[in-house]
């Protein structure tokens, strides 16, 4: 039987893929037995790794230009590692004005004064303790070295602070004693004798308490009626002795004229600061 074209087509395309695998498998054959040949192929292989290595371009640093935009303000200098900023010490600090008053003398602060304590007994306010010595505080530490005036210093201790002259002022008309005058509601700074508007001649005991949680000294004060100021009253007693229920100190009546007196305790803390303030009205006769 005559085969058809079709037939005779796939025959004839059958022989051609026999013929292409028989070459192509002697080609592999033969490379496979000549190394060096291998070697020259691989060699004009395009994606061959054994004699071309890709490694990515250098990282270049970009250093920004001028017109470059960054994240710092406007107008702000950019600070150098190598240039630091230098601190401004073209003006000097202004030289302070005040001086140390003349004539004044060392003096070395001991536990427990005060500005207040010191000036008692150098006869100085604070204010002129703090100007002579151009403070701006009133706080002392043990140990510090201020200026007094060049004057012998007044024990406070048990003696009189102030020696109180005969009163020569004309006293203003006299007030009318109440049950309320001289009533102190604090037990703690209280005058108990002598009573309001007592008569007293001589030398006369003054009672009462001076205590504080934070005490520092008290003192005992007195001024003529008809004075009208705290700044009036002037000390004549201090103590830097706690006292409960007991002597305060004592006033001699013979150094004033006849009249009315307010008579005032101050117990003072360690801060200068002092609670209520006991004042009590009597009269001296003499």
């Amino acid at each position: 039987m005559k085969p058809t074209p079709l037939q005779q087509a796939l025959a004839g395309i059958a022989v051609l893929f026999v013929i292409a695998a028989t070459l192509v498998g002697g080609v592999l054959l033969a490379l496979s037995d000549n190394p060096d040949m291998a070697a020259q192929q691989a060699t004009h292989t395009p994606f061959s790794t054994a004699t071309q290595t890709w490694s990515p371009p250098p990282t270049k640093t970009a250093t920004p230009g001028p017109s470059e935009p960054t994240d710092r303000p406007a107008n702000t200098p950019v600070p150098s590692a190598t240039n630091p900023p230098s601190t401004n010490t073209s003006q000097p600090p202004a030289a302070s004005s005040c001086q140390i008053a003349s004539g004044w003398v060392p003096y070395t602060v001991q536990a427990g004064e005060t500005l207040y304590k010191i000036g008692l007994r150098y006869g100085v306010t604070v204010d002129t303790l703090q100007n002579g010595n151009c403070m701006s505080t009133t706080v002392l530490s043990v140990g510090d070295v201020i200026y007094v005036p060049p004057v012998a210093p007044v024990s406070p201790t048990n003696t009189p602070v102030l020696s109180v002259p005969q009163a020569t002022i004309t006293p203003g008309p006299s007030p009318t004693p109440s049950m309320s005058d001289g009533i102190c509601t604090n037990p703690s700074s209280t005058i108990t004798s002598p009573g309001v508007y007592e008569v007293l001649s001589g030398v006369v005991q003054i009672r009462g308490s001076a205590t504080h949680a934070d005490f520092s000294f008290y003192k005992l004060e007195v001024r003529q009626e008809g004075y009208s100021t705290s700044a009036d009253f002037a000390t004549f007693f201090m103590n830097e002795t706690p006292v409960v229920n007991g002597v305060l100190g004592e006033i001699d009546t013979s150094k004033f004229s006849n009249g009315e007196y307010w008579l005032r305790l101050v117990v003072v803390d360690n801060t200068s600061n002092y609670p209520e303030r006991c004042s009590i009205l009597v009269v001296f006769q003499n």
